[in-house]
């Protein structure tokens, strides 16, 4: 199971919400002018949903990976709603649900 991320760049303009060293206007100071990760193969843990969940139930998190992916498409949303991005980014949650369940 994979994170279906938009790369609409929403969380990397909540950078310093997440501790990550943000510019001037508060987005990741990797965030290229298309919306892509300047250092997307070496990005820290916390901009990898499913390494972040990883790390959590390594450190001994009881929840799924369908459940975490859910929670983090809900977030995405929420900051594309911050944002005011197009609809046509949005991530569903529910195609987690129907994962976990196949």
């Amino acid at each position: 199971m994979t994170f279906a991320c938009s790369q609409c760049g929403a969380c990397c303009r909540a950078a310093a919400e997440a501790g990550l060293v943000p510019t001037t206007d508060g987005h990741c100071i990797h965030l290229t002018p298309d919306n892509r990760c300047a250092i997307y193969a070496t990005r820290p843990t916390i901009c990898n949903v499913a390494a972040t969940h990883d790390a959590m139930v390594g450190q001994g998190a009881r929840i799924t990976r369908a459940q975490f992916f859910t929670m983090n498409a809900h977030a995405c949303n929420v900051l594309m709603d911050r944002y005011d991005l197009v609809a046509s980014v949005r991530v569903d949650p529910s195609v987690y649900r129907e994962e976990a369940l196949s």
